[in-house]
């Protein structure tokens, strides 16, 4: 048998199978490091919203009227609450690297009735 030519064959088949399996590797760890940064961002900016409707709750109850508009900044992004009638709010969540989060906070009725108490 030829034993010189058999080498390449073999040296090409392995490079070939070796790159076919560092691709796949790497296209796995691209992916799980996407969902982890579209989670991580999901939770921070969950996170502010829930801060951000608490702080509202307690303006909604220190004051008489409810407030129009509100935006608080923290270190990581803004949120801001926008009034559409007596029981809700439009919150957006918007965080430095860009990301917007949007939903609509319903107020409880016991901080609705605690506000029409001190009227």
């Amino acid at each position: 048998m030829n034993q010189k030519g058999a080498v390449l064959p073999s040296v090409i088949l392995f490079l070939a199978l070796t790159l076919v399996l560092v691709r796949g590797t790497t296209s796995i760890y691209q992916g799980q490091m996407r969902q982890f940064i579209v989670l991580n961002n999901y939770y921070q900016a969950k996170t502010l919203a829930i801060v951000a409707t608490t702080e509202l709750e307690r303006k909604l109850k220190r004051q008489k009227q409810p407030p129009k508009k509100v935006t608080i900044v923290y270190n990581v992004g803004e949120v801001h609450l926008l009034w559409k009638n007596e029981k809700s709010y439009f919150v957006q969540v918007v965080l430095k690297n860009h990301y917007v989060s949007e939903e609509v906070y319903v107020v409880t009725e016991e901080v609705i009735s605690e506000t029409r108490v001190k009227d």
